[in-house]
């Protein structure tokens, strides 16, 4: 019996000593500060949540545990999913505090104010999601900093300005940006034709006017263009009918000139869907 309690002692007592170790590193690994005050920082901005979706953001809980907060295994937040909350108030600029983002989807709460020009340090992210909110001001500028971005959807807000046209054609994996039923101004920057990675462009129910630029014609992946109900002018680019990858096209209620081309359904094999009432063709 004494020789099965030493067997016992010598391996199994090293293996609750590992997994106890290994505890204290899991533990170690999440006790990141700068993520945590971040996001306590975020809650202090929050003016109503009837859902109490943050109330387990607090100082007796592990922020990893918080509700909406995915976190990576060395303990970094990655993503941040507060989707259809109602939640009110504006959006901390401690945000860009979180260095190691991949997601922010804020969609469908009642955000106001401005999107924080902040955003631009979050260098890893590839999803900003701020649609059907409050939110107003301009697009900022610097937010081409966050080069990895792959979608934008900013629909539905009170947006006002300028899209930023330099700034927004440096989005090389960018596949979607959406931002309709703003109150955008001014024209399509022409830099939208670098945009080589883009499958979704849509500026419905804006402010926009100018010409559709021919650089639009540069984006070979494109499949769906929407800028309905703007006041958009002059012809249609010749290359946007080479865009064999095009399946919808939201033109309506603009100004265009000009009829389409006969050959649309040759150039064009995969167009299911075409708006382009209410126009001066």
């Amino acid at each position: 019996m004494k020789s099965v309690f030493c067997l016992c002692a010598k391996y199994i007592f090293p293996f609750f000593l590992i997994f106890g170790f290994l505890d204290v590193v899991i533990a170690a690994n999440h006790d990141n500060e700068t993520d945590r005050l971040s996001l306590l920082a975020f809650k202090q901005t929050i003016t109503h949540d009837p859902f109490e979706v943050l109330r387990s953001w607090n100082e007796t809980v592990p922020f990893y545990k918080w509700q909406g907060v995915i976190y990576s295994s060395s303990g970094y937040v990655t993503s941040l999913k507060l989707q259809h909350q109602k939640l009110k108030g504006p959006i901390s600029p401690h945000i860009g505090n979180l260095s190691f983002l991949n997601e922010l989807l804020l969609d469908n709460n009642s955000f106001t104010g401005g999107i924080p020009p902040e955003l631009s340090r979050l260098q890893n992210l590839k999803m900003l999601c701020l649609r059907n909110n409050s939110l107003d001001g301009e697009i900022p500028s610097n937010l081409s900093a966050c080069s990895n971005l792959v979608e934008i959807r900013l629909s539905w807000n009170n947006l006002i300005g300028r899209i930023p046209p330099a700034e927004f054609g440096s989005f090389s994996k960018l596949q979607l940006i959406q931002a309709p039923r703003n109150s955008l101004t001014g024209s399509i920057p022409r830099s939208f034709g670098n945009l080589s990675s883009l499958l979704f462009l849509g500026f419905s129910s804006n402010y926009l006017s100018g010409h559709l630029p021919n650089e639009i014609g540069n984006l070979m992946k494109l499949e769906y263009i929407g800028f309905n109900d703007n006041s958009l002018s002059g012809e249609f680019p010749p290359g946007i009918f080479n865009l064999s990858s095009l399946t919808t096209i939201f033109v309506s209620l603009n100004k265009f000139k000009r009829t389409l081309p006969p050959y649309l359904g040759t150039t064009l094999p995969n167009l299911y869907y075409i708006a382009i009432s209410e126009n001066s063709f």
